[in-house]
């Protein structure tokens, strides 16, 4: 599949700097897009302009290329909101995707249940969404390291609801849970739970 207008370069040139987290040079780029240098520059502004609304940018080094750059949560804010919701993931095993999404959405929700936490519908997609894509990132090695500086008041329910869930998905995908990436959990699950 080689994107053919604007749009799909733009999507796919996204999805390449998000997974490949390593300097590639514009020819490079350009022999795989079968673009010139000119509309692949005009390209990369509308991704850099993407990617300013999430705090990322694009490095460039001279002999090295471009590369993405920022802080992992933001990266999978960007994920969430640009391509799961948008459902335009080119890279990311789109074919599974579907599948895996509704087989850990009904295991949260059985979670949920036995933990009696409510999350509205809307919330509760968002968190599906937000732990596919870190249990996604964690599989490649790309995990949270910035600390959570407050933790809200979060009962013990909440705290045993996402050991257990990390714990299985630890165990699925043959990965391990930071203490980082279990704090990130809780604090969205907080921001997304009704008392």
């Amino acid at each position: 599949w080689i994107p053919d207008n604007n749009r799909e370069r733009q999507e796919y040139l996204l999805m390449y700097l998000i997974w490949h987290q390593t300097y590639v040079k514009s020819e490079e780029l350009c022999d795989f897009l079968y673009v010139s240098k000119t509309t692949l520059s005009k390209s990369l502004k509308n991704v850099e302009m993407i990617l300013k609304r999430y705090a990322l940018r694009i490095d460039r080094k001279p002999n090295y290329g471009i590369c993405m750059v920022g802080d992992e949560f933001d990266i999978r804010r960007l994920i969430c909101d640009y391509f799961v919701k948008r459902n335009c993931l080119v890279e990311m095993d789109s074919d599974h995707m579907e599948q895996e999404i509704q087989e850990l959405a009904s295991y949260i929700q059985k979670q949920l249940d036995a933990y009696e936490i409510r999350l509205s519908e809307t919330a509760f997609e968002n968190f599906v969404e937000y732990v596919y894509i870190s249990w996604k990132r964690i599989r490649y090695g790309h995990c949270v390291t910035r600390k959570v500086e407050v933790l809200p008041e979060i009962g013990k329910r909440e705290e045993m609801f996402v050991k257990k869930l990390t714990r299985h998905l630890a165990e699925s995908g043959g990965i391990s849970y930071t203490s980082e990436e279990e704090a990130y959990l809780l604090l969205y699950l907080a921001g997304k739970r009704m008392v």
